[in-house]
């Protein structure tokens, strides 16, 4: 049955080849079992190989990190030898800087301490005031007439005396004291732990004695004198900045007493030092608003009894202050620099009116202008007086240029100056004469017209028998030397009278007239001889 179903089905089946498939399909398997091994085997020597390559790229990773550790650590060592000497760095850098602002303390010249320096010293004081229930006080000193120095001996021989000057304050200085430059020829003293104001005065006396003593400086002898100024400290300030104010304020009124002193500051000091601020700035501006003005003070001639001429005098028409003295503006502006455009203003102001006047009837008549010393250092000085004469129509030899002693001491620039000036016909004179310290040898050598006999030796007479004998000897020392002889400050007929007696050739003085302005001084050429009884 099995057989002809199997027929039935198409299967051809032979027992004997039973056995033969078997073992067929066991060797078919056993093939496929072994090329499955051989690629087993293939692919696990392929992860063996792949394992590998990665083990020795990780090998070498491991390797090549050690070696950058082995660096790092190295650099890091570097490094910590680089931030040692880092270190150093920064220390000697901030030597070098705590080293610079020491210096920038320090004056280069003196090298004592400078405005900054003392500032910052003088404020850590005024912070220990209260606490300690005592004084200190503030010396602002400046050095009389230094410029001189400069300018004769030269730049060099006055920072040596400024060194000088500032080893001297140093030597005197007490536990706690400072002294400091504060710029230029100025010196400043800061006194601390004072028991009263008054030990400055002692203090001050000791640097004005100390000051005194001569200076050697390479074979130049040297006598310097300093101006001082104080300022105290709860009662004039409580910080430093008022503090050096009100000494440096102290210190313009010793300059205006004279120099060579000391002064304290006070109110009344501070107040007219306010006042000298404002005639300061108002006399910036005088001449633009046509504030200043000139007064004619007529001049006698004795032999005649006429006025044959007149001074001409500035005066200031203060806007608050009225009209304002020349003593009072005139110094202020030779200090401001301000004397040489009012000097220019007076010089052309008084030839034109003189002018005026010699047009309405006066033809003889002279004026009289006072030069300054400023005025007269200026190179152009003759020009501008050219020029005023060219623009007035003045004659030159109606002009008298009146110049003080210590102005036309000999020199060869004064000659050439006041050459030039009498060649071109103005007359020179010599103000004040008598009380200068000038050699008279100036008078055979200058082209001087006439002198003027000061009035400190015409105010004693008829009573004082020296300045009797001074007006005498001036008047005959003039006449020798053919030059008129003027004396100015006649008060008295009695002085009028002696004056005449030893041929004084013109006076002037209140006895004639006060100066004026010039619609009053005209009635004097009005006036064709002048009586005293």
């Amino acid at each position: 049955m099995l057989y002809g179903k199997a027929v039935q089905e198409g299967f051809v089946f032979y027992p004997s080849l039973t056995v033969l498939g078997v073992l067929l399909l066991v060797i078919i398997y056993c093939i496929v079992l072994l090329k499955s091994q051989h690629r087993l085997k293939i692919h696990h020597q392929s992860l063996v190989d792949s394992l590998q390559k990665k083990s020795d790229a990780l090998a070498q990773t491991n390797s090549a990190l050690r070696e950058d550790i082995a660096r790092i650590t190295n650099s890091e060592g570097t490094l910590q030898d680089q931030n040692v000497t880092l270190q150093a760095e920064i220390l000697q850098r901030k030597i070098i800087e705590e080293h610079l602002r020491f210096l920038a303390g320090l004056d280069s010249l003196t090298h004592l301490p400078n405005r900054s320096l003392f500032i910052e010293r003088l404020n850590q004081a005024i912070a220990r005031v209260p606490f300690h229930d005592r004084h200190l006080g503030v010396c602002y000193l400046n050095v009389d007439h230094f410029k001189g120095v400069n300018d004769t001996l030269g730049y060099r021989i006055g920072d040596l005396l400024l060194k000088a000057i500032g080893e001297r304050l140093s030597s005197m200085l007490r536990v706690g004291d400072t002294v400091a430059r504060m710029d230029g020829d100025t010196f400043a003293l800061l006194c601390v732990d004072m028991a009263k104001g008054q030990d400055l005065t002692k203090i001050a006396q000791t640097v004005l004695e100390m000051m005194s003593k001569p200076v050697v400086i390479e074979d130049h002898e040297l006598f310097s004198t300093v101006s001082i100024g104080i300022s105290l400290s709860p009662e004039d300030g409580g910080d430093a900045e008022t503090l050096l104010q009100h000494a440096e304020t102290a210190l313009s009124r010793a300059k205006e007493k004279g120099r060579n002193n000391w002064q304290y500051y006070s109110k009344e000091v501070n107040q007219s030092m306010l006042f000298r601020v404002e005639m300061e700035n108002s006399l910036h501006h005088a001449l633009e608003r046509n504030e200043l003005k000139l007064y004619y003070q007529p001049k006698l001639d004795l032999a005649s009894n006429c006025v044959v001429g007149f001074e001409a005098l500035v005066r200031w028409q203060h806007p608050r202050l009225g009209l304002v003295h020349p003593k009072e503006f005139i110094p202020l502006a030779e200090e401001i620099g301000l004397i040489v455009p009012i000097g220019e203003w007076v010089i052309g102001t008084a030839c034109m009116q003189c002018k005026e006047w010699q047009q309405k009837g006066s033809p003889n008549l002279s004026i009289a202008v006072n030069i300054s010393a400023r005025q007269f250092q200026r190179e152009n000085l003759t020009s501008q007086v050219r020029q005023v004469l060219n623009r007035s129509g003045l004659n030159p030899c109606s002009l008298e240029l009146e110049l003080t002693e210590s102005l036309v001491q000999y020199s060869d620039e004064a000659v050439g100056v006041l050459t030039e000036l009498a060649g071109m016909g103005v007359l020179i004179g010599v103000d004040d004469f008598g009380i200068g310290f000038s050699s008279l040898g100036y008078l055979k050598q200058l082209p001087i017209s006439f002198i003027k006999i000061d009035q400190s030796f015409i105010s004693g007479i008829p009573t004082d028998a020296n300045d009797m004998a001074i007006t005498t000897a001036i008047a005959h020392l003039g006449h020798s030397l053919n030059l008129k002889v003027i004396a100015e400050g006649v008060e008295e007929a009695d002085q009028m009278q002696f004056l005449k007696m030893i041929h004084c050739d013109l006076i002037q003085g209140y006895l004639i007239g006060k100066p004026n302005p010039p619609e009053i001084a005209m009635d004097y050429l009005r006036v064709k001889k002048f009586y005293v009884s």
